[in-house]
């Protein structure tokens, strides 16, 4: 009765307090949101200037706090936190910077969480490698090398600047750095291209789950499975070796043989947080069109660990939850 009255008298507070007492337990977490969204209760991302450690009320809504974050933990958040409190809110990136030390890891988990507000995630992280890359600049040499090095790789010929007897050798050196500064400039070109290649697929990947990465929870975007939590028991409270279902995105799929040759793979399921699935032979071969970068499933597993499952069967979740509506029909 009291939860009742609470829920709809004082909602915001109530839904703050709860999903602080949860805050450890994702699958939990997930559904107490669903129901705080059912009660009109608005649930926002964390932010740099407004949130606090945990979840916190701000101008009348729920803000995740800075603690929950992958990568920042209750260390970073506190010296965020004290440095706000103590010389005022960050006028914007280069500020929050040169106030605080961070990480490259942590101002990554930053953005994609939507800590530090920008209009496109993906452009400001590309800009920001772009600053982080160390440019360097073409030096020139006071000698030559041997007659026969410039000729064989840099195709210069000492005997064609003769004057006379003697070698014009400052000509041959302009001319041999003039060649070193073109294929060192080429070198970088290529240094550059390697080092944003490196960093799009590092970290610039799968940019429509960056939020639930680095929060372990859809807040910004309608969650996909919100039909399923209803459903499905929690991950976290089924026993180590029992079987369960789970619903997520395929985000990773990492494909290895057996000592025998045979295929079988390892994938990365978004849901109600982030588990790691292990499809042996048999199961890969008749599962092999599901296994796809962004399919939707469902799968009946057995949980392996904390955070893993070996994979028994699979469907797409839309079909899993159709058949699951119509065996609840029946009964």
């Amino acid at each position: 009765m009291q939860t009742a009255y609470l829920k709809t008298y004082h909602k915001t507070a109530f839904f703050k307090a709860v999903l602080n007492l949860n805050k450890d337990k994702a699958g939990k977490t997930n559904k107490i949101i669903l129901d705080a969204k059912q009660f009109g209760v608005e649930i926002l991302p964390p932010n740099i200037n407004k949130s606090q450690m945990n979840f916190s009320v701000s101008d009348g809504k729920i803000l995740f706090g800075l603690s929950a974050i992958a990568g920042i933990g209750e260390n970073v958040a506190t010296l965020i936190i004290d440095e706000r409190n103590a010389n005022g809110k960050f006028t914007g990136f280069e500020d929050l910077i040169s106030r605080v030390s961070l990480t490259k890891a942590q101002i990554i988990s930053l953005v994609k969480s939507g800590a530090i507000p920008t209009k496109n995630k993906k452009n400001f992280l590309i800009n920001y490698f772009k600053s982080q890359y160390e440019t360097r600049e073409y030096k020139p040499v006071a000698s030559l090398p041997t007659k026969l090095k410039l000729l064989t790789e840099w195709d210069i010929n000492v005997d064609d600047y003769k004057v006379g007897k003697k070698t014009d050798k400052e000509a041959v050196l302009k001319l041999y750095n003039d060649k070193r500064e073109i294929a060192f400039k080429q070198e970088q070109e290529e240094r550059y291209r390697k080092y944003i290649e490196e960093c799009t697929t590092d970290y610039l990947q799968d940019e429509e789950y960056w939020e639930f990465e680095t929060l372990q929870f859809f807040v910004s975007d309608e969650n996909p499975f919100e039909q399923a939590y209803e459903i499905l028991p929690e991950f976290n409270d089924v026993p180590i070796g029992e079987d369960c279902v789970i619903v997520g995105v395929i985000s990773k799929i990492q494909k290895k043989k057996t000592k025998r040759g045979d295929q079988f793979a390892f994938i990365n399921v978004y849901g109600t947080s982030l588990v790691e699935g292990v499809l042996w032979p048999d199961a890969l071969k008749k599962f092999q069109d599901l296994i796809v970068k962004g399919t939707k499933v469902a799968i009946a597993c057995k949980k392996d660990a904390e955070d893993k499952v070996v994979v028994n069967k699979m469907k797409r979740y839309e079909q899993w939850l159709e058949d699951t509506k119509h065996l609840r029909k029946a009964t």
